[in-house]
């Protein structure tokens, strides 16, 4: 684990919501209450010497890269030592004291300033309480958009009789021909249709609380005041009983209302019907009444220009520099009494400032001591500062050191900061209604979630999560509110192609000159709900057929789409007006926000645009939009922040859903990966999960269980070599850390259940099987023993794992597989499912079975048709997702080819003869053209990187591009074309030209060009370029495998988490064979001299093999060995002389030597489990390279494989007939095993049919030599 220790980390603050003032502080007092003690002092841990430290936490934004600091560090003047902690303290205090004063009962206080608390007063005395009670609540808020116009119409224009109809019965607010029509792409309306329906007509009904009141006759709602009206439905949901609160914020009058609330049952269909629910009254109560319920959150504004705000001087006690209309208010400058009187006041002056921003701090290197706050929307290195709130809880918590007090007071504080941002009270206490903007809706939202993660923490501490004990833990169960909302990704989109197609500047948009899509349409003077429904008909069926590449030329992914309009928006920013910039950013944060609340939701999306994105696409857009904000800022020199003070953008966290898209493929994601990392370090090549393709066809059984089970006891039981284990620590680690946070979301789901949530039980189990595993492995280090076990004992759930959520046709998966470029992440799967099955077939059965065979054969025409289109294209343009997925698919074919050679299945002049690898390196067109755009995708990233940071590289010649460094005229020069296109790689001569520093190797430059990103800008073309790469080397057969494009990959992958965390074997035939013999090799010395133990000793010889002289002899006695089987006789007479000795001892004498027997006995043991290892992945190698080698070469390691299996099998012989002690020895077991792994019939059929006879056998040689040099160096 990497950790990045930085003295002069500065103050962490999240984006304002309303002026600073306005709840600052107690976000400022939760902090300080996060890392306190009871007795009000810093909490403290202890560091490995068992000395005490303040303790520490991840500040850090990004996966893989830690940031470990204390809360000194985070505050800026506890660093400087200009306040003292105990003064935070007090001042924490006395902001929670004014809210809740001592004596009284926080849960009443709560529910005073929770207005949906008082409006819902019912006749049982059962109000809903939004922050408090056992029920699941969410707030489901109907976002302003056109769709309201409609409802609103329709009930405006609607009467009691209309409802009625022809018969004088009551309204039945069910009734299918009454019901209002909602035709919508928003699923937010679309999925409440009918409960939306039912509230408008009930509306209708209670016409003298509802729609007499705000919505009569001549009241207009077009564009210009619809706004004023807001409505939301409260639903609540304890056990089988589920009410819907309809809730009006009426801006006009000034009133909040609520004239009733529906119950939800089922009749005897199953239909869902509706009802007024009798025990709640209606209610309503003025703006002016707020203040009375609130007091104004105790503020109090004085005619001196002063605010008196008990403990605000906490965010000058901080040292918290606010600006507003350009003045810095800095607190530290005696010259500039304006900004903070006392602890308790505040002068007017600095209302409505926000937090000031320091432009320069783009990553923690450019901190310097005089900077002052690091904002997270300008250092997205960093989290938000409810981010580091939760972690310094949960590490308290983990290790035991915080009280359920201090818990219970960081509750209260943050519902109360909830209550704040809900229901705001502006300057001079004034109320404006329940919060409604979009992007304090936002700032709601995760507000909201933040408070749901504090009761969560309290929830697990008080056993609510776990189903056993539920029960037990009774009324501690409390549950938050979350706040439900649609975030539109039509729209934004569509408007901000409208606005840069109307500019003329891009020929790319295709987007027809008829579609207009605004928020609030044109036609405000029409007051008839049917004519909008048609308008917004005709504007649905416009966006129903639109697809990708009708909106933007070349557009495979909707990042193609956003990518073109972010490079029209940088290359002609003079032709955007601010009010246009502030656009285009706000549709860009507005389309990114539907992505990640679309993913990470129970529902699958059904929006053709983002139904395929995923967390690796958003993250890319996320950059571009930090791009677009920054140059926004400098060109028109001004922040992204209204008149209050507000900031203008705002990013939604996930939803933590862990039934969603996200989570699921998250969790299948990491088991593949858990059984890929299982794989690499046993040397086996099909052990994996199996899943159903198809719904209706349920070949294995899903229910997880027991097959997780069995993961967890092989990670448990995987045996690392010594030499590996730093490599596989970073892989254990990277595990658990991707386990620990999908068990954060399933915990804090399940604390929101009723039920718990199907797959927690394993992922809880996964999570602490690494857990066991790296505290078992590296008892050496202290950050690894600090990780903390859960007890899973207690938690018992469904543990079913499919494909039911990917949007595919079942019934032909393979079509789905072949050409649809979103089905990579399903594509291995698919594969592993075919090898399993020709596993299966047994060693009795030298022929695939026809189903195989077919699908096989299936698979390989679509792959040839796919390669034949990519290899007619004229240009490159739109073809890289194309070009990643066909690279993804040929490989996974490949691999099932080698594991039907492996197991002696094809090839042997039967009826599945025809089966063979597809190997790129023969068509020297389509390799060409890959290339082509590998280098291309590299190219276009190291440009935006040295276009945004030029100082930063060696241009004292001004040049403008990467591409002019290149020297494309030299003996070493690369170009690759595209039809007529053609592209210049850089070499290291080029790259050493580059750089300010010079390197040893192109993948050392590509990572220094990676540091040199500002916010991540250009890394996202770096990081595909090197996942095309991957695949390209991996597609070489391992024997002309090029150690210096491995040696690329691999430098660029282990920068990027986003590659390295999809592990794949791409060593060459030379690298594996070196490296796991002498892991064999080193295994014997430790109980035969002659064996080497240092791996700089060993020597290569003219064919590219290991000089067997070089392992194995003895300084005194010259010893032949001439071959293989000379070296291992050798070893041979070794153990026949251990067993002899072992025989020759009577009892005593057996029991004198029996502990250093034992342990020569188990070094014995664990040599030959890795030379059985070893002979494994050979064969595999070889398996890989059957076909494609020249014939001479690939007979040699044929010869060699043969030869060290022939040594094995005498070893193992041998080793199977000493006499067991303490420990016990597998040779009889390897022996048999060995023998299935000498069967190589396939592999010489398919190489004599196919083999390269022409295939120049210098180069293997010298590149099989390279790789063995350059094994022993990494060694």
């Amino acid at each position: 684990m990497k950790f990045f220790y930085f003295i002069l980390i500065l103050l962490f603050i999240i984006k304002v919501y309303s002026s600073a003032h306005d709840h600052m502080k107690e976000l400022f007092a939760i902090l300080t209450y996060a890392v306190s003690d009871d007795d009000g002092n810093i909490v403290m841990d202890v560091d490995s010497n068992n000395k005490k430290i303040e303790l520490k936490v991840n500040v850090s934004g990004q996966t893989g890269h830690d940031i470990i600091i204390d809360i000194k560090d985070i505050i800026p003047n506890l660093r400087n030592n200009k306040v003292t902690f105990s003064k935070l303290h007090d001042l924490a205090d006395t902001i929670y004291n004014t809210y809740f004063p001592t004596g009284t009962n926080p849960a009443d206080i709560i529910n005073s300033y929770d207005l949906i608390n008082v409006l819902t007063k019912s006749t049982n005395n059962n109000p809903i309480s939004l922050f408090l009670g056992l029920e699941n609540k969410e707030i489901n808020y109907l976002s302003k958009s056109n769709i309201n116009k409609h409802i609103y119409n329709y009930i405006k224009n609607k009467s009691i009789n209309d409802l009625k109809g022809n018969q004088n019965q009551p309204v039945n607010i069910n009734n299918p021909s009454n019901k209002l029509t909602l035709n919508t792409n928003n699923s937010n309306y679309s999925s409440k249709s009918d409960l939306i329906a039912a509230i408008a007509a009930q509306c209708i009904n209670a016409s003298i609380f509802c729609k007499d009141i705000h919505f009569e006759s001549t009241r207009d709602f077009d564009k210009n005041n619809n706004d004023k009206l807001n409505t939301f439905i409260i639903t609540t949901k304890n056990g089988n009983t589920i009410k819907h609160s309809f809730i009006i914020d009426d801006g006009e009058l000034k009133i909040l209302s609520h004239p009733f609330t529906l119950i939800e049952t089922k009749d005897s269909n199953n239909n869902i019907i509706y009802s007024v629910d009798s025990s709640f009254s209606p209610n309503s109560i003025t703006y002016n009444d707020v203040i009375n319920y609130n007091n104004g959150y105790h503020k109090h504004y004085t005619t001196s220009n002063r605010v008196q705000d008990p403990g605000i001087g906490i965010i000058y006690q901080f040292g918290t520099i606010l600006e507003k209309n350009g003045n810095r208010y800095d607190p530290n400058n005696s010259n500039d009494p304006s900004y903070f009187v006392n602890d308790n006041t505040l002068n007017s002056i600095s209302v409505k400032g926000y937090i000031a921003k320091n432009s320069v701090l783009t990553s923690p290197a450019n901190i310097n001591p005089d900077d002052n706050i690091v904002c997270s929307k300008s250092n997205p290195v960093y989290k938000k500062l409810e981010g580091i709130i939760l972690e310094f809880i949960k590490e308290r918590q983990s290790k035991g050191l915080i009280s359920q007090t201090k818990l219970e007071k960081i509750n209260n504080l943050t519902k109360i900061l909830s209550i704040l941002k809900m229901f705001p009270i502006k300057t001079n206490n004034k109320f404006e209604g329940i919060v409604k903007e979009n992007n304090h809706i936002i700032e709601l939202k995760n507000t909201l979630s933040f408070s749901q993660s504090i009761q969560s923490l309290i929830n697990t501490g008080n056993l609510c999560t776990f189903n056993k004990l539920r029960k037990r833990a009774g009324e501690s169960c409390q549950r938050s509110s979350l706040l439900v909302t649609d975030f539109d990704v039509n729209n934004p989109l569509i408007n901000t192609l409208i606005m840069v197609r109307d500019k003329k500047i891009n020929s790319n948009i295709l987007l027809d000159d008829d579609i207009y899509i605004n928020d609030n349409n044109d036609n405000d003077d029409n007051d008839n709900e049917n004519d909008d429904n048609d308008y917004d008909n005709e504007n649905n069926e416009k966006i129903k057929y639109l697809s990708l590449k009708k909106l933007y030329k070349n557009a495979e992914k909707i990042n193609d789409v956003w990518d073109g309009l972010v490079n029209d928006y940088i290359k002609n920013i003079d032709q955007f007006s601010e009010k246009e910039s502030i656009e285009f950013i706000k549709n860009f944060n507005e389309f990114i926000n539907g992505c990640r609340n679309n993913i990470s939701k129970s529902e699958i999306s059904n929006n053709k645009f983002i139904e395929n994105i995923n967390e690796d696409d958003i993250n890319k857009l996320e950059v571009n939009l930090q791009k677009v904000k920054d140059i926004h800022e400098k060109y028109h020199e001004t922040n992204l922040i209204d008149d209050n003070g507000d900031d203008l953008i705002n990013d939604i966290e996930f939803n933590k859903n862990s039934q969603s898209k996200l989570y699921k493929d998250k969790l299948i994601e990491n088991i593949n990966n858990s059984y890929n990392l299982l794989n690499e370090n046993s040397e086996e090549m099909h052990i994996c999960m199996l899943f159903n393709f198809g719904k209706d066809n349920k070949e294995f059984d899903e229910d997880r269980t027991k097959e997780v089970d069995l993961l967890c006891e092989d990670i448990e039981n995987m045996n690392i070599n010594e030499k590996d284990k730093e490599e596989f620590k970073n892989k254990l680690l990277y595990l658990f850390n991707e386990f620990d946070k999908l068990w954060s979301v399933f915990e804090e789901d399940n604390s929101n259940s009723d039920e718990i949530k199907n797959n927690s039980e394993v992922v809880l189990k996964l999570r602490n099987a690494y857990a066991k595993k790296l505290k078992k492995e590296f008892f050496y280090d202290n950050d690894v023993q600090s990780i903390q076990l859960i007890d899973d004992s207690n938690i018992k759930s469904t543990n079913i794992i499919n494909l039911d959520h990917v949007n595919a046709d079942k019934d032909n998966f393979i079509d789905y597989i072949s050409n649809d470029i979103n089905s990579k992440p399903y594509i291995k799967l698919f594969f592993d499912n075919l090898k399993i099955k020709v596993l299966m077939l047994g060693e009795n059965k030298d022929q695939l079975s026809e189903d195989i065979f077919n699908n096989m054969k299936l698979l390989e025409n679509n792959i040839m048709k796919k390669i034949q289109n990519m290899k007619e294209y004229s240009s490159a343009e739109g073809h890289f997702e194309e070009a990643d997925h066909l690279l993804e698919l040929i490989n996974n074919y490949n691999d099932l080819v080698s594991v039907c050679i492996h197991e002696n299945k094809v090839n042997n002049d039967g009826i599945t003869d025809d089966i063979n690898p597809i190997d790129i390196e023969s068509d020297n067109e389509l390799k060409n053209r890959l290339n082509y755009i590998a280098t291309k995708k590299a190219n276009e990233g190291i440009n935006k990187i040295f276009k945004e940071n030029p100082e930063k590289f060696n241009n004292e010649e001004n040049k403008e591009r990467f591409e002019d460094f290149i020297n494309t005229a030299g003996d070493d020069s690369i170009k690759f074309t595209f039809g007529n296109d053609s592209v210049n790689k850089g070499t290291l001569k080029d790259y050493n030209r580059f750089l300010k520093t010079p390197v040893n190797s192109e993948g050392e430059a590509l990572v220094k060009i990676i540091e040199n990103s500002s916010n991540e800008y250009g890394i996202s073309e770096i990081s595909d370029s090197a996942k095309l790469k991957i695949n390209l080397v991996k597609n070489a057969s391992p024997m002309s495998r090029d150690p210096k494009d491995i040696d690329e990959v691999v430098s660029v992958s282990n920068k990027l988490v986003s590659i390295s965390k999809n592990w794949s074997n791409i060593e060459t035939y030379q690298e594996h064979n070196f490296r796991t013999f002498m892991n064999f090799i080193e295994s014997v010395n430790k109980y035969d001299d002659y064996a080497v133990g240092d791996v700089e000793k060993v020597k290569d010889n003219e064919d590219g093999f290991i000089d067997l002289k070089s392992i194995y002899n003895n300084n005194e006695k010259n010893l032949e060995i001439r071959n293989y089987h000379d070296l291992f006789s050798n070893m041979n007479d070794l153990l026949l002389e251990i067993n002899e000795f072992e025989n020759s001892l009577n009892a005593v004498e057996k029991e004198q030597v029996k502990e250093n027997l034992n342990e020569i006995k188990g070094n014995i043991d664990n040599a030959m489990n890795e030379l059985y290892k070893h002979i494994k992945g050979a064969k595999f190698k070889l398996c890989e390279s059957a076909g494609r080698e020249n014939s001479e070469q690939f007979s040699k390691a044929i010869n060699e494989f043969n030869e060290i299996s022939s040594g094995a099998k005498m070893l193992f012989n041998t080793h199977s007939k000493l006499t067991n002690g303490d420990n016990s020895n597998n040779s009889n077991d390897l022996e048999s095993k060995l023998s299935n792994l000498n069967k190589l019939g396939s592999v010489n059929s398919t190489n004599n049919k196919l083999s390269l006879k022409n295939k120049l056998k210098n180069k293997v040689l010298k590149l099989m030599k390279k790789a063995i040099r350059k094994t022993k160096r990494f060694t």
